[in-house]
């Protein structure tokens, strides 16, 4: 098994030396290597392997003599114009193959096939099994074409029916089935809302008091009300507008006023000269004099007293 970059042996069991085509191996490899092109080597003595490794694979016959095999694991990766690369590293406790007596003189040879052997022979492999996939889809098109995919008509199905059986108040939502696959009958479960009952203020306190229809309330702050209004009327003159702009401004108004005592004026009112049309309901002007007067403005009344 190969666990962040190292490989190691499972369990005690020695090989024998001189054994061929029987003796298998896998390995077990971590996220890293997923998508690799991996690439078993391995070496015992001076004798060396390498597989391009595809699952359970058989042990070459080169590497199984007397001694201790080691086995390291490379991974490749096409990245755009350059190669990435995964290495082991060198194992801890080696695979030990024990000698075995030396088999009859007519014994066969085993051969180990070499790295570009190996590439050749997992590429005729691929181009057989495109060749089949592609014959197997001519197959597909050609019984879909002349109809035989299809087969009689099945039952018909049985038909179903969902109807809605009502709503309650609760907790949290929910939906229940109170009828059969078939024949849903759903009753929903929906908590209630929470909505505003009422709106107070107090000017004591200058809150805003919220309450809801579930029973809570809060409260939030109103306006910031000035408590005096400052600065003098009787030296608006000296006042500037950034100041107390206010307050020179309530001042001129007041001294344009018409000046008045309870309910009499003080002061003479006459209505605007330029305004005293005739045939128009209006407050006019009128004159006392001595002897008869003829008017300044055009809608002005003079009066002769005597």
């Amino acid at each position: 098994m190969v666990r962040d970059r190292r490989l190691t042996y499972r369990g005690l069991e020695p090989l024998t030396a001189g054994s061929a085509g029987t003796d298998t191996f896998t390995i077990d490899f971590d996220a890293e290597w997923t998508g690799l092109t991996k690439l078993v080597v391995l070496r015992n003595g001076s004798a060396t392997a390498q597989l391009v490794y595809s699952g359970e694979m058989t042990l070459p016959a080169n590497v199984l003599q007397p001694g201790e095999l080691y086995v390291a694991c490379h991974g490749y990766r096409k990245l755009e114009d350059t190669v990435a690369v995964v290495r082991t590293m060198t194992m801890v406790r080696p695979v030990l193959i024990v000698e075995s007596l030396p088999g009859p003189e007519n014994d066969p040879a085993v051969y180990t096939p070499t790295l570009f052997e190996q590439i050749v022979a997992g590429t005729g492999a691929a181009q057989e099994a495109a060749a089949a996939a592609e014959a197997l889809c001519r197959q597909l098109q050609a019984g879909l074409a002349d109809g035989s995919f299809i087969g009689p008509a099945g039952p018909a199905g049985e038909s179903a029916t969902v109807t809605i059986d009502g709503a309650e108040e609760g907790e949290s939502p929910a939906v229940y089935n109170l009828g059969t696959a078939r024949n849903a009958r759903l009753r929903f479960v929906l908590p209630r809302g929470r909505g505003l009952q009422s709106l107070a203020y107090s000017a004591e306190s200058n809150l805003w008091t919220v309450t809801y229809s579930d029973g809570q309330s809060a409260a939030f702050a109103g306006p910031v009300l000035p408590g005096s209004v400052s600065g003098s009327v009787t030296s608006t003159s000296n006042e500037t507008a950034a100041s107390s702009g206010a307050v020179k401004k309530a001042y001129d108004l007041a001294a344009a006023a018409m000046p008045k005592s309870g309910g009499t004026f003080t002061g003479p009112v006459s209505a605007q000269p330029a305004g005293q049309a005739p045939a128009s309901s209006l407050l006019r002007n009128s004159k006392l004099a001595a002897e008869d007067t003829s008017p300044s403005y055009n809608g002005e009344i003079c009066w002769t007293y005597g």
